[in-house]
């Protein structure tokens, strides 16, 4: 299941939690990225495993939407 990472954050501020955000400065620029050209109705393609972490937080940044491509093959098709 993939939810927008901004639910989970608002869902943590709702129940009262003390959130520290230790994402890498990197990290962070590419979420930045990804929800800014989601917020703007672009495709969002993200090169990875797809159920690697990093790959699941990226989407979660994408409403879930993003199309996750695993390899070279797949981005041809």
């Amino acid at each position: 299941d993939v939810c927008s990472s901004d639910l989970v954050f608002d869902e943590l501020a709702a129940r009262g939690c003390i959130v520290v955000d230790a994402t890498c400065p990197y990290v962070s620029r590419i979420h930045r990225i990804v929800r800014e050209a989601h917020e703007e109705g672009r495709d969002v393609f993200i090169v990875g495993t797809r159920d690697h972490p990093e790959v699941v937080g990226i989407n979660g940044w994408a409403g879930g939407n993003a199309v996750i491509l695993g390899d070279a093959k797949e981005a041809e098709a």
